[in-house]
């Protein structure tokens, strides 16, 4: 058998793929395939757009090479390891016909398939899937610095200084054992040269399910995996990504070219969604539809989601997100709702605050199972980061537990000093949290501040505070019941289902925040003044504060909200008419703004004057 047709009909060992045959198929897939409605080669043209970097690399979607060549996908998905350099080989052939002269040697063509067919949890691998190319999905919950990968190591041999590479391969970099030089030939003289090898960059990250994907009862699987080069720090504690990659046993290891899978939004799509007139309404009705009625409550979720905007100046920040309190009897949807919205959320942690630590919620320190060194593992504030933080049983929350939302409903900062580690973590979420009164059920008769009995200095972070009373109307409770029947029918009534599907709203929700940053008109300032005006008037009879600079910064954070759903750039008079209404209801409990004193809400003293006969006030100061 002549030279030629050996290689024609080479093996890669311990499969039965040949290569010419593999190569072949790669080599038309990659330079014919077409996507409908045109004429030029995809990844082809992609190449030709990627030449100018010094690193191209180039993402294959498998719905592509599926629909092209089902069994080229077979054989990518179950022999990843010697298939997917022949892709970087191909990838490198394409671009050394497109340029003109010789190609770099020194430039590097990666591959990275994406989007499988198939797309697993982490509790469902099993030993059938190792060595294989798999897609999985979670949640990441920690991320190390980067660590430098050795690719080539040089050694010198001490004694005649004679200099050897060795490449990087099955995780090691295997030492000469003498040196190769005719003339010397010493044993046990070759020196590694730390300075001159080459390295890449590599990160370590564990990632666990997403809390979706978690059965009742158990707890959350998590994976060690490991990114190199562009996908260091793609990736941070708290982003639900899907991943592809290979699944080894080495150590427990994801070894992957993962694909970082971002959000795409369609411009026109949410164009379309801003400028409909009864945008407003149509949101509210697609919050929750299951629950009824709460009309109040769901705008100012929805409110929530949108959140203002975050202003930075020099020596100063002024928080853009809303935090938000459900206090209420049991059975009333709140613990539904917070459910809910953490379903919504682009980004977001559920937790309980009776099963929730001090340091569950800010961060713990560990050791590192790969650079044992100590590092921070993020809690359940930091990894919300930019989304919401949804707490149940508020009320139940221990004391240590709660001193910790201080600094992060109104700093946005999580500080931590442990272990020799000092450092402030971004926490810059939205709390929606909810609690049952004093007792369980709402008491008419002493106050809201007392049936609430939250401390004052944390009372005070929350931008809206509702309370949702179970009460007995007949008519209410008959609409309510036929409601919650239907709810049971094989297919149920309009009312109950979103006006707006929960995946576009998402959608929608991200997009706004993203790209809608509004700014508050003259006339909304102005309307802003005197309303924070009446709310500071309303008081004076009773000598007593009915509003601080606070509720003014939360009336400027809904009025920027109300605006981002409307994608509109600036907020207008409406804006600030709707944000007054809401920061003056309680769903379900209407509370005269006349009648709360801040002093007793905020600081836990309640003023009480008595005019003297000169007509001086005496202060009478009660706890």
């Amino acid at each position: 058998m002549s030279e030629s047709e050996s290689q024609h009909e080479a093996f890669v060992w311990g499969t039965n793929l040949m290569i010419a045959d593999v190569q072949n198929r790669i080599r038309r897939f990659m330079r014919s395939f077409t996507q409908k409605g045109s004429t030029e080669a995809l990844y082809t043209t992609l190449i030709k757009q990627e030449m100018g970097s010094e690193e191209v690399c180039l993402n294959i979607d498998l719905l592509h090479l599926f629909e092209y060549d089902r069994e080229l996908y077979g054989q990518l998905i179950a022999y990843p390891g010697e298939v997917i350099p022949l892709l970087d080989h191909e990838a490198r052939s394409i671009a050394e016909d497109l340029v003109v002269g010789e190609l770099p040697e020194h430039k590097s063509f990666t591959v990275r398939p994406f989007n499988l067919m198939e797309m697993k949890v982490i509790r469902d691998l099993n030993p059938d899937d190792l060595n294989t190319l798999i897609s999985v999905s979670g949640m990441v919950t920690r991320t190390s610095n980067v660590i430098p990968d050795p690719r080539i190591g040089l050694f010198r041999c001490a004694a005649c200084g004679k200099e050897v590479q060795s490449f990087y391969v099955a995780g090691a970099i295997e030492e000469p054992c003498k040196c190769p030089e005719a003339t010397c030939g010493k044993a046990m003289t070759m020196q590694l040269m730390h300075n001159l090898g080459e390295y890449s960059d590599k990160q370590h990250i564990k990632m666990q399910e997403s809390p979706n994907d978690i059965p009742e009862g158990e707890t959350a699987h998590s994976v060690t995996l490991f990114a190199h080069d562009h996908l260091v720090d793609m990736a941070k504690p708290g982003d639900r990504i899907v991943l592809t990659g290979i699944w080894k046993v080495e150590g427990m290891r994801i070894n992957p070219r993962m694909s970082l899978l971002n959000s795409t939004f369609k411009s026109y799509i949410d164009a379309e969604l801003g400028a409909d007139p009864d945008i407003y309404e149509k949101l509210t009705a697609s919050i929750a539809p299951s629950i009824w009625q709460l009309d109040d409550v769901k705008k100012g979720v929805l409110c929530q989601l949108f959140g203002g905007c975050t202003k930075e100046w020099l020596g100063g920040r002024a928080r853009g997100e809303l935090n938000v309190l459900l206090v209420g009897d049991p059975g009333v949807s709140k613990s539904q709702l917070l459910s809910y919205v953490h379903k919504l959320a682009p980004r977001g942690i559920y937790t309980s605050g009776k099963g929730s630590s001090a340091v569950g919620l800010t961060a713990s320190v560990s050791k590192d199972s790969e650079t044992k060194e100590v590092v921070l593992e993020s809690g359940a504030l930091v990894l919300s980061d930019q989304g919401v933080c949804c707490i149940d049983e508020f009320d139940k929350m221990s004391v240590n537990a709660r001193s910790m939302l201080h600094e992060v409903m109104e700093q946005q900062t999580v500080s931590v000093a442990k272990a020799g580690i000092i450092a402030t973590l971004n926490a810059r979420t939205s709390v929606l949290a909810c609690a049952n009164p004093v007792g369980s059920r709402y008491n008419p008769r002493i106050s809201v501040i007392d049936n609430i009995q939250l401390p004052p200095s944390l009372l005070s972070r929350f931008d809206l505070v509702y309370l949702m009373l179970d009460r007995a109307d007949e008519s209410s409770d008959k609409k309510l019941a036929r409601h919650l029947i239907a709810l049971y029918y094989e297919n149920p009534p309009e009312n109950a289902q979103a006006v707006i599907p929960m995946e576009k709203l998402r959608d929608f929700i991200a997009f706004a925040r993203a790209r809608c940053h509004p700014e508050v008109s003259d006339e909304a300032g102005k309307d802003l003044v005197d309303a924070y005006t009446i709310m500071r008037r309303q008081g004076t009879s009773r000598n007593c504060i009915t509003a601080t600079p606070r509720q003014l910064e939360s009336m400027i954070r809904l009025s920027e909200a109300l605006a981002r759903m409307r994608l509109s750039p600036f907020v207008d008079r409406h804006d600030v008419a709707e944000a007054v209404r809401l920061m003056k209801l309680n769903a379900e409990a209407s509370v005269p703004l006349s009648q709360l004193d801040v002093n007793e809400a905020l600081q836990g003293i309640a003023n009480e004057y008595k005019q003297l006969p000169d007509g001086r006030f005496q202060a009478t100061v009660s706890r």
